[in-house]
This record gives structure tokens, sequence and C-alpha cells, in this order.
């Protein structure tokens, strides 16, 4: 999926956003991340471009339209100079988590040893090539790629609704078919993403 920011400066003026199910090697990308940050020179620096997406443990993103809003608050708020974290990809988790806290959105929505459904984010400029992206997500993550319309599928929303403290005993919840209820929680997740920015 690709996202245009017309609106912001051309070095991050557009997004794409990828989702993959099955995936088998979630512990080594972790580990490969934060291997990254300790090697030194230009293989260091080679690895660290390479790795440049925001990795996100999909099962507790809503929907599609939910890790949008995240990754238009996050450009957003970048290019304001508006961060609350220190680079784009951790921001974009932080607007998908309802709390306040950094270390809770990277606990919640980073990639953790039991990841089995990731979804990639890469901002840039115009010059970014999806194919190449794509090739380069390839090498780094072993599993299937997916619709992004099918994020909703594979959402876990009772975590969803845990994050987000929406109560059983809320008048909303009555709602006899599931679809109806994952419908609203997915509401919910989206407003607190859109409106963080403002009472952050």
């Amino acid at each position: 999926m690709r996202l245009e920011f017309a609106y912001l400066p051309d070095e991050i003026s557009v997004g794409y956003i990828a989702f993959f199910t099955e995936v088998s090697n979630a512990s080594e990308i972790k580990k490969r991340i934060q291997a990254s940050f300790q090697l030194q020179g230009s293989e260091g620096e080679k690895e660290r471009v390479k790795l440049n997406f925001a990795f996100i443990d999909a099962k507790a993103v809503s929907s599609d339209t939910h890790i949008n809003a995240a990754v238009t608050q996050a450009t957003l708020a970048l290019s304001q100079n508006k961060m609350i974290s220190r680079s784009l990809n951790t921001e974009i988790a932080w607007f998908l988590s309802p709390g306040k806290s950094i270390k809770d959105a990277i606990a919640r929505y980073g990639v953790s040893d039991m990841t089995t459904t990731i979804i990639t984010v890469k901002v840039g400029p115009p010059s970014l090539k999806y194919d190449e992206i794509l090739q380069t997500l390839n090498e780094i993550i072993l599993g299937k790629l997916a619709s992004m319309d099918d994020v909703k599928k594979h959402a876990d929303y009772n975590m969803v609704r845990e994050y987000h403290h929406i109560r059983t005993g809320d008048q909303y919840l009555q709602l006899t078919e599931k679809k109806e209820l994952d419908k609203y929680t997915d509401t919910i997740a989206i407003s607190y993403t859109v409106a963080k920015s403002i009472v952050a």
C-alpha cells in the first residue's frame, strides 16, 4: 500500500506499508535489529539502512485504517519536530498505542519472539521504489505477503480491547454480533490514534 503526503517535505512525502502473515523468523528479525546498533563502521551503517523499517506486530492493529492513521500522525509529528520518540519507526508504534509510554508501545507493538504477522512501514522521498522495498523485505522476513485488507482478519480484537480499556460492561459491548463489536473496537482504536497528537 502506498501513502502520499503531498503537504509534507519531499524526503518524507511517500510511505509504503506491507503486511506479512505466516512469519516464521520473528525472533531472528528482532535479534538482527538489536545487533545492528552494535555494528561499527560501514558494515553497521549498511545493516541499519537495510533494516530501516517500522516492524509492527500486526495482531494488535485493528485494521489497515488504524496503521494508516498511525503512520500519518507520526510522519506529521516528524515534519513539525514534535516527535515523542527518537525515530519515526518508534513513533509509529507510539501512535498505535493508546498510552503515553514509549516502552509500553514497543512492548505491545514491536516484534516479539512469538510474532507471526508483521506490518512493515517505510517512509521516504518519491524516489522510493516499491519493488526494491519488497525485495529487501523478502530478504529479511520469512513469511507470506498478504493484502492490507486482511489485517482485520488477523487482528486479536480481545487484545485491542484490553490495550484500549474497552470494558465488557460497557453498553456498546452488549452487541451480539462479533462483527459489530470488532468494528466498534476498530473505531475506538483509530480515534485514540488520531486524537493522540492533540493530547500528547
